[in-house]
């Protein structure tokens, strides 16, 4: 029997309805980014994307801008262009957040992000060895943290100098400043909300940022996210952008390395008088890294994945 030819359909425009938004922390130090695997499309699921990547949900007015400028080398008499080169290669992003959270903020403020502490709250003692990225045992209970709470899991501060915060670099500290041994879970990008307290520990909604806790680590409840305008730091994170089609293809846009370029801004979008929804703006400069495949400076890659038996 012979194998039955496949029938093939003309390729067509992605008809695409909207746009998914996922970041993943760059090592600060290496200025190492998350790899995204291209070579996985195929089975890239939007709603259980690979640790570290974060869903940020739906995101509107998404923009995205070439900045990469040529040049030509013109020669003889009259000049004729003998060949061109890029003078400079770059590209920015734009988006608006439908999805407040301590992300979210963090990414549209650029600077650091910090997390407003219960007053009188003590931290609470974080057994590494029984804990998982979900679940935080506790040996000595779990103080005043109750169901419902969002908590920061981080280490003390003791003069600690540097990019800090696990997970994530959420601040940059070049000299140690006073002795306050909750600075860095003031700071920390690796919070989450308790959906129930046991008697071994604390259960959450979502895996931490970091992962599975270390040695060292406790939480600390937290009441509200605060960011604001001003300071020293930059947030940094790599950047993964879906439009799922409707025919089964699919675009990805990632962007190993984002550096916030704005301070904080809202836009309001008017729904049913007197009210409004407030969306976080964001707009970024895509920094470059070398690609080892022929190690060339680039910002930006584009994905397309196209529908099954299409032309190619």
């Amino acid at each position: 029997m012979s194998t039955p030819a496949l029938v093939m359909q003309p390729g067509l425009p992605p008809a695409a309805r909207r746009v998914r938004g996922y970041f993943a922390p760059v090592d600060r130090l290496s200025a190492t980014p998350t790899a995204f695997d291209a070579a996985a499309v195929a089975s890239f699921d939007p709603d259980t994307p690979p640790a570290p990547w974060t869903d940020l949900g739906w995101i509107d007015d998404f923009t995205r801008v070439s900045e990469t400028k040529l040049q030509v080398v013109e020669s003889g008499a009259p000049g004729t262009v003998l060949l061109q080169g890029r003078q400079s290669v770059g590209a920015t992003v734009s988006m608006t957040f439908e999805r407040w959270s301590k992300l979210t903020m963090a990414l549209t403020c650029g600077a650091q992000q910090t997390n407003v502490l219960r007053a009188g709250a003590n931290p609470v003692a974080i057994t590494a060895a029984s804990s998982t990225a979900t679940f935080l045992s506790t040996s000595n209970g779990a103080g005043t943290i109750q169901a419902g709470d969002m908590i920061g899991v981080d280490a003390d501060y003791n003069g600690q100098t540097g990019y800090l915060g696990a997970g994530a670099s959420a601040a940059y500290l070049a000299t140690a400043i006073g002795s306050d041994p909750d600075w860095i879970r003031r700071m920390t990008l690796n919070v989450g909300r308790v959906t129930a307290v046991t008697a071994t520990g604390l259960q959450l909604a979502e895996p931490l940022l970091a992962g599975v806790p270390v040695q060292g680590m406790q939480a600390q409840s937290i009441v509200a996210l605060q960011d604001r305008e001003g300071g020293t730091f930059f947030q940094e994170w790599s950047g993964l952008f879906c439009m799922q089609g409707e025919q089964g293809d699919a675009l990805f846009f990632y962007y190993p390395r984002l550096q916030t370029m704005g301070g904080p801004a809202e836009k309001v979008v008017s729904l049913t008088a007197p009210l409004s929804h407030v969306l976080l703006s964001g707009r970024f400069v895509a920094l470059p890294v070398i690609d080892p495949m022929d190690g060339s400076q680039v910002c930006c890659y584009r994905t397309y994945l196209p529908c099954a038996n299409a032309q190619v």
